[in-house]
Protein backbone atom coordinates (compact mmCIF):
# COMPACT_ATOMS: atom_id res chain seq x y z
CA UNK A 1 0.00 0.00 0.00
CA UNK A 2 1.38 3.54 -0.57
CA UNK A 3 2.17 5.74 1.83
CA UNK A 4 -0.81 8.20 1.71
CA UNK A 5 0.53 11.20 3.87
CA UNK A 6 2.16 13.07 1.23
CA UNK A 7 -0.28 12.77 -1.05
CA UNK A 8 -3.85 14.39 0.37
CA UNK A 9 -6.98 15.06 -1.38
CA UNK A 10 -9.28 15.84 0.91
CA UNK A 11 -12.52 17.63 -0.54
CA UNK A 12 -12.02 16.54 -3.85
CA UNK A 13 -14.13 14.87 -5.79
CA UNK A 14 -13.34 12.32 -7.98
CA UNK A 15 -15.16 9.91 -11.29
CA UNK A 16 -12.65 6.75 -12.05
CA UNK A 17 -14.54 4.87 -15.06
CA UNK A 18 -14.00 0.92 -15.06
CA UNK A 19 -13.02 1.28 -11.44
CA UNK A 20 -15.20 -1.81 -11.04
CA UNK A 21 -12.06 -4.43 -10.89
CA UNK A 22 -8.30 -4.61 -11.81
CA UNK A 23 -6.46 -0.64 -11.98
CA UNK A 24 -9.23 1.13 -11.87
CA UNK A 25 -10.54 -0.23 -8.76
CA UNK A 26 -6.62 -0.03 -7.22
CA UNK A 27 -7.08 3.52 -8.37
CA UNK A 28 -10.51 4.71 -7.04
CA UNK A 29 -9.16 2.97 -3.81
CA UNK A 30 -6.35 5.00 -3.15
CA UNK A 31 -8.02 8.16 -4.22
CA UNK A 32 -10.27 7.30 -1.39
CA UNK A 33 -7.06 6.20 1.00
CA UNK A 34 -6.02 9.71 -0.10
CA UNK A 35 -9.12 11.63 0.96
CA UNK A 36 -11.00 11.79 -2.06
CA UNK A 37 -14.85 11.02 -2.24
CA UNK A 38 -15.11 8.66 -5.54
CA UNK A 39 -17.82 7.91 -7.87
CA UNK A 40 -17.22 4.18 -9.06
CA UNK A 41 -18.39 3.53 -13.04
CA UNK A 42 -18.65 0.49 -15.00
CA UNK A 43 -21.29 -1.16 -16.75
CA UNK A 44 -19.88 -4.34 -14.31
CA UNK A 45 -22.68 -3.40 -11.26
CA UNK A 46 -22.29 -6.09 -8.61
CA UNK A 47 -17.97 -5.67 -8.84
CA UNK A 48 -18.49 -1.69 -8.89
CA UNK A 49 -20.91 -2.32 -5.96
CA UNK A 50 -18.22 -4.75 -4.72
CA UNK A 51 -15.90 -1.75 -4.76
CA UNK A 52 -17.37 1.04 -2.94
CA UNK A 53 -18.34 -1.42 -0.40
CA UNK A 54 -14.60 -2.12 0.21
CA UNK A 55 -13.45 1.59 0.02
CA UNK A 56 -16.35 2.43 2.89
CA UNK A 57 -15.71 -0.26 5.14
CA UNK A 58 -11.91 1.29 4.97
CA UNK A 59 -13.75 4.61 6.52
CA UNK A 60 -13.79 6.54 2.51
CA UNK A 61 -16.52 7.73 0.80
CA UNK A 62 -18.29 6.03 -2.62
CA UNK A 63 -20.90 5.87 -4.93
CA UNK A 64 -21.35 3.60 -8.18
CA UNK A 65 -22.95 4.89 -11.39
CA UNK A 66 -23.46 2.30 -13.95
CA UNK A 67 -21.95 4.18 -17.14
CA UNK A 68 -20.93 2.64 -20.62
CA UNK A 69 -18.18 5.17 -21.44
CA UNK A 70 -19.12 4.37 -25.17
CA UNK A 71 -22.40 6.28 -24.68
CA UNK A 72 -22.24 10.57 -24.46
CA UNK A 73 -25.20 10.54 -22.19
CA UNK A 74 -24.10 8.38 -20.22
CA UNK A 75 -21.19 10.33 -19.64
CA UNK A 76 -23.81 13.29 -18.89
CA UNK A 77 -25.18 11.07 -16.38
CA UNK A 78 -22.21 9.86 -14.46
CA UNK A 79 -20.70 13.32 -14.53
CA UNK A 80 -24.01 14.60 -12.74
CA UNK A 81 -24.48 11.94 -10.53
CA UNK A 82 -20.81 12.96 -8.98
CA UNK A 83 -21.82 16.23 -8.25
CA UNK A 84 -25.07 15.66 -7.03
CA UNK A 85 -23.36 13.38 -4.81
CA UNK A 86 -20.52 15.32 -3.66
CA UNK A 87 -21.41 18.71 -4.73
CA UNK A 88 -18.51 18.78 -7.32
CA UNK A 89 -15.90 16.79 -9.77
CA UNK A 90 -12.38 17.74 -9.68
CA UNK A 91 -10.39 14.87 -11.19
CA UNK A 92 -10.98 12.00 -13.64
CA UNK A 93 -9.68 9.09 -14.32
CA UNK A 94 -10.82 8.07 -17.57
CA UNK A 95 -9.77 4.01 -17.49
CA UNK A 96 -12.21 1.81 -18.66
CA UNK A 97 -11.48 -0.24 -21.73
CA UNK A 98 -12.14 -3.57 -23.00
CA UNK A 99 -9.73 -6.15 -24.37
CA UNK A 100 -10.43 -7.75 -27.86
CA UNK A 101 -8.67 -11.06 -29.16
CA UNK A 102 -6.85 -10.30 -32.26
Amino acid sequence: MADTKAFRLDGKAALVSGAARGIGAAVAEALAQSGAAVLITDVLEKEGRDTVARIKQAGGKAEFQKHDVTSEPQWEAAIAAAVKAFGKLDILVNNAGIETAV
